[in-house]
């Protein structure tokens, strides 16, 4: 809903009001701007940890705000923090639960950086499928220490300034340590994914060729086993389409059976590559197991559209067939 919206990660923690946070809200090309907290970390729970970044952003937010799958979604001064669905199985927990933070926490007259764990109750799963990403209310960053601070800015493009004269605009401003779309993580997570993705469609091509294969070879045999039965057929003016018409229907009839009973086994095989190899290579991606349309298309076309249209192959076979020699009974 928000195309252009761009995540401006400052150089260092402002306070609120300052004068390069007042001049980056001021710029033409700039079209709105809310304030934002991250701080990298280490979430635990039952002996289990995650890596995390926690965002601290406004409940009241208008350019974006999180979305709670299940449980409460941020409220204005509400304590509890956000969880990925990801990370809430990784660490074993649930909503209502609690999880340790372990983050950088300034402390003393300098603000210097010292290691600190606070302990948070996950307030809801969000939406995001990376597990890295977890959030809490603006409010809550006086608990952890840093009061209103910012060192991030989630900004959008005026209206007719693009994505890319927003960045330009942006990183030519003093302060800006780094721009980039909102969706970059997305992005490139979704392109890594389908580069593995890209491993089961070969498989789809070469199972379809070997569908293919031993359909033709199942209905050659078939139909040499039963030449006398076609020949008896022939001999009483049985035409050539109704013998074919006959061998589609039971191939049609053997491919929704097999299709059929290959459906739960090949749902656990793919539950198991998943599991074993895909959340092993992609440890922050959040997986979900679904048969798409697609790939019930694909289904269709292996285990039944191949084996029902197999019998075509035969028609020429059939056509040139000697009668009477399929008639011949050896003894």
């Amino acid at each position: 809903s928000t195309p252009t919206l761009t995540v401006v990660t400052l150089d260092r923690v402002y306070r609120p009001g300052d004068p390069r946070l007042r001049a980056l809200a001021a710029l033409p090309g700039v079209g709105g701007v809310e304030p934002a907290l991250r701080l990298s970390g280490i979430l635990r729970s039952a002996g289990r940890s995650v890596p995390a970044i926690v965002e601290l952003v406004s409940a009241r937010g208008r350019l974006w705000r999180p979305r709670a799958l299940a449980g409460s979604p941020l409220a204005p001064g509400a304590p509890g923090i956000l969880l990925a669905a990801k990370a809430a199985s990784d660490l074993a927990t649930a909503t209502g639960d609690t999880v340790s933070f372990t983050y950088a926490r300034p402390q003393g007259p300098r603000a210097t950086l010292r290691a600190a764990a606070v302990r948070l109750r996950v307030r809801g799963i969000e939406s995001d499928p990376i597990r890295t990403f977890a959030f809490l209310e603006a409010s809550q960053g006086a608990a952890l220490g840093y009061g209103a601070a910012v060192n991030t800015l989630l900004a959008v493009a005026a209206h007719g300034v693009s994505q890319q004269g927003l960045e330009q605009e942006l990183l030519a401003r003093p302060g800006v340590l780094s721009v980039e779309p909102a969706a970059t993580v997305s992005d490139v997570s979704r392109d890594r994914l389908d580069d593995f993705l890209g491993i089961f469609h070969v498989v789809e091509m070469i199972a379809l060729a070997l569908a293919l294969l031993i359909a033709f070879n199942a209905t050659s045999i078939g139909a040499d086993e039963r030449a006398r039965d076609h020949a008896t057929m022939f001999a009483f003016g049985v035409p050539v389409r109704a013998v074919v018409a006959i061998a589609v229907a039971e191939s049609f009839v053997i491919g929704m059976l097999g299709t059929a009973l290959a459906l739960l086994p090949g749902y656990a095989l793919l539950d198991w590559i998943v599991h074993s190899y895909l959340e092993r290579t992609y440890t922050d991606f959040g997986v979900l197991i679904s048969i798409s349309t697609g790939s019930a298309l694909v289904l269709t076309v292996v285990g039944v559209v191949a084996v029902a249209l197999a019998p075509l192959l035969t028609v020429r076979a059939l056509r040139h067939m000697d009668v009477a020699a399929g008639l011949r009974t050896v003894e």
